[in-house]
């Protein structure tokens, strides 16, 4: 029983080391990039899925900002608010996710489709047989 509780301590602390390490490395890669809101989005990601809901409120509101991972940052920040206690802004981000049609569960954060082109008008053949001669500017014909 012992060697049970010794080796599910030893397993749960080999993960927070590898969360930790997961964070450390996302924070370099964010001080490395800062310009980079995906790496952003990776670190709110993480820093949520810790329980630092304060450090990741505003990683997550600037990868709001790459529409790669718009929906799912959204998702994510919703719970950070949440956690952090800042009920009224969850609900205010939620309504806005189901406002905008942003409010899809599933975690397919694959890319962005394409929006569909405008559709184009027929082009008109001219036929230059029926073209007429514009007047100048004095309101005569040029050809007369």
């Amino acid at each position: 029983m012992i060697f049970v509780l010794k080796l599910a301590h030893d397993s749960l602390s080999t993960m927070n080391e590898s969360s930790d390490d997961k964070l450390e490395q996302a924070r370099a890669r964010v001080q490395g990039n800062p310009t980079d809101l995906l790496f952003r989005f990776e670190l709110g990601a993480l820093l949520c899925e810790q329980h630092h809901y304060s450090d990741a409120i505003p990683e997550l509101q600037r990868a709001c900002n790459n529409p790669n991972c718009r929906r799912r940052a959204r998702q994510i920040l919703v719970e950070a608010y949440a956690g952090a206690g800042l009920h009224e802004l969850a609900e205010l981000e939620r309504r806005k996710m189901e406002s905008e049609g942003d409010n899809s569960q599933d975690d397919d954060d694959g890319p962005p489709t394409a929006p569909k082109p405008a559709p184009l008008r027929p082009i008109t053949p001219l036929n230059l047989a029926d073209a007429k001669e514009l007047p100048d500017e004095s309101g005569h014909d040029r050809g007369s």
